[in-house]
């Protein structure tokens, strides 16, 4: 929630920063129900052979990228390569 009056734009910055530095200095996992600057390099990164292992099961049960939609931009960051 933002005050009245004040722009979201420093408010959404200042979280995306705080979003990297978590993952890149904690190692932090992100919460996918929420935004994140995360990457498909980023989660690979995060989750090491686990993500491998996540990637193969999710192509066996969606071949055909039914439920990765190009215009969810969010999803494609993060589960395209």
């Amino acid at each position: 929630a933002t005050p009245l009056g004040l722009s979201r734009a420093p408010i959404v910055e200042v979280y995306l920063k705080f979003d990297r530095m978590l993952r890149e200095k904690y190692g932090a996992r992100p919460h996918l129900g929420k935004k994140t600057t995360a990457t498909f390099q980023d989660m690979a990164k995060l989750h090491g052979d686990d993500w491998k292992e996540f990637q193969k099961v999710r192509q066996d049960a969606d071949p055909t990228g039914k439920f990765l939609p190009p215009q969810n931009l969010l999803l494609t960051q993060i589960f395209e390569e």
